[in-house]
């Protein structure tokens, strides 16, 4: 789990990037009253779906199965619990996750080819 400092730190980072923007808003009031146990709440479900959709790679399943998007549409639905994530916005934080260091090292820890992997499953879920 992340510490305070951390949180802080891709807290100001996000912060920079996205705070003119209508979906950090929205996401700062949906959160403007959650605790640290709802953080550690959100971050491990985050980390059992990142597992979840590794387990599914490594038995040979492609992005594109049920069972991969299954997991991928419970990613989405925690994603719109910070901000309402259109299909296309979706795309784009997939994107992020591959381009981005920080993101990308969250994927790493489970698997090295996690990140294309979810993203190519995210990108699938948007088209459909």
């Amino acid at each position: 789990m992340p510490n305070i400092q951390s949180i802080d730190s891709h807290f100001d980072e996000a912060q920079k990037k996205w705070g003119h923007t209508d979906a950090w808003k929205q996401s700062q009031e949906r959160t403007q009253n959650w605790t640290k146990e709802d953080y550690d709440s959100v971050a491990k479900q985050y980390e059992e779906i990142h597992k979840a959709v590794a387990e599914l790679m490594q038995a040979r399943e492609t992005p594109d199965s049920p069972a991969v998007q299954a997991e991928i549409q419970k990613h989405h639905a925690l994603v719109n619990c910070f901000f309402d994530c259109a299909p296309h916005m979706y795309k784009s934080l997939g994107e992020m996750y591959v381009s981005d260091p920080k993101f990308r090292a969250n994927f790493e820890k489970v698997d090295p080819t996690l990140a294309e992997f979810f993203v190519e499953a995210m990108r699938h879920y948007c088209e459909q």
